[in-house]
């Protein structure tokens, strides 16, 4: 599936959520048991929604590192590759050494921050998710067991029919 279909459908899910809990928190406030996870549901929907853009970009700006990252490392390995044809092999001094462990150690350095800061991005969407997951699942669950005893009532008192 597309990306742009998958990204749609996660928007239409996410609006239906949020005015279908707003909806029900009317029907529910005589129900303790529902008012709470309908009511945090239009909130985590609207949070949901803004992690979705910030985690295309995350995913973009890291895959984009990564393939700058390559590219200049193949790119110094051939010309390196032609110096020493043209010249032939001559080692490095010391500090030529230094220099380059130096510039490695900053460059790695640089893209383990960046990695660290999207995988705590990354990690709060996700406990957003885990959240309204649980939301969605104690509405279910309670509007089962709320449904079974009004059967229940309705049955030993027809009166409730």
């Amino acid at each position: 599936m597309p990306a742009s279909a998958a990204r749609r459908r996660t928007i239409s899910t996410l609006r239906r959520i949020e005015t279908l809990a707003s909806c029900s928190l009317r029907v529910a406030s005589t129900t303790n048991r529902l008012v709470e996870p309908l009511a945090a549901l239009p909130e985590l929907a609207e949070k949901l929604f803004t992690y979705i853009d910030r985690r295309h970009e995350i995913v973009h700006e890291v895959a984009t590192h990564m393939a700058k990252v390559v590219r200049d490392t193949v790119s110094k390995l051939q010309q390196q590759y032609d110096q020493e044809r043209e010249h032939g092999f001559s080692p490095h001094s010391d500090a030529e050494w230094f220099s380059i462990d130096n510039a490695a150690r900053a460059h790695e350095g640089e893209s383990r921050r960046q990695i660290d800061h999207a995988i705590h991005e990354l990690r709060d969407w996700y406990i957003l998710l885990i959240q309204a997951s649980n939301c969605v699942f104690q509405i279910e669950y309670w509007s089962r067991v709320l449904k079974k005893r009004q059967k229940i009532k309705s049955r030993k008192n027809p009166a409730f029919n």
